[in-house]
C-alpha cells in the first residue's frame, strides 16, 4: 500500500511538472549538455528545428548606465563591473586591426584581462577579437592596455605554438581565449570602455 501511495504521489507531481524551457536560452557542446526536451544544434539547446540562434538586443539604459553609445553594430551590452562596460559586436565580421578600428573613438577592442570579465561575457558561441596579441611570433602576448594574458584565460591547447596567429579571439564556447584565427581573417569582435 505504502508503495501505491508513493507511486501515486510520484505520478500527481510529475503530471504537474511541465518545465517551459526556451529555445536558445542555453549553449552546448564541449562536454554541456542540454536539459531535457531541447538539442544540441549548431552550439545552443534548441526546442524547435526552425529559425536560428540570435543575440538579444539589449536596452542600453539599463546596462552600464553613462556607457557612450556603442559602435554602429554593435548591440549586446553587458556590465563588466567597476563601471565597465562591453558590447558584442555582430552585425560585420571584420579583420583584426579594423575591429579595433571600429571600437573607436570611445571604445576599445575588448579588454577581458580577468577571469570576472571573460565571464561576464553573454553566452554566445561564436568566435569575438578581443584586444589581445603579440608582436611577433616570440613575444609576449598582452592586452593593448600593456597587461599580460593570463595564462588561465586560454582555452586548452592554446596559445598553439608556431602556427603564426597574433591576434587573440574570444572563444564562445570555452568561454576562453584563443588565437586560432589569423590577424587578417574576418571575426565578430567585443568592444569594452573604459
Amino acid at each position: 500500500m505504502r508503495v501505491l501511495i508513493l507511486l501515486l504521489v510520484a505520478l500527481a507531481a510529475s503530471a504537474c511538472y511541465d518545465p517551459s524551457i526556451g529555445d536558445c536560452q542555453f549553449k552546448c557542446g564541449n562536454q554541456m549538455d542540454c536539459p531535457d526536451g531541447t538539442t544540441c544544434t549548431n552550439g545552443s539547446c534548441r526546442s524547435s528545428s526552425t529559425g536560428s540562434c540570435n543575440m538579444p538586443t539589449v536596452d542600453a539604459s539599463s546596462v552600464c548606465p553613462g556607457a557612450p553609445a556603442p559602435p554602429a553594430g554593435c548591440t549586446t551590452k553587458f556590465s563588466l563591473g567597476n563601471g565597465g562596460c562591453g558590447v558584442l559586436c555582430t552585425a560585420t565580421q571584420r579583420r583584426w586591426a579594423d575591429a579595433a578600428n571600429a571600437c573607436k573613438p570611445n571604445w576599445r577592442l575588448g579588454v577581458l584581462d580577468s577571469p570576472a570579465k571573460l565571464a561576464a561575457v553573454p553566452q554566445v558561441t561564436d568566435l569575438y577579437w578581443v584586444g589581445a596579441g603579440r608582436l611577433t611570433s616570440v613575444s609576449a602576448w598582452l592586452w593593448t592596455t600593456g597587461t599580460a594574458v593570463d595564462p588561465n584565460a586560454w582555452k586548452a591547447g592554446e596559445p598553439a605554438a608556431g602556427n603564426g596567429d597574433n591576434c587573440v579571439i574570444f572563444d564562445g564556447q570555452s568561454a576562453k581565449l584563443d588565437n586560432s584565427s589569423a590577424c587578417a581573417d574576418t571575426e565578430r569582435y567585443v568592444c569594452t570602455t573604459p
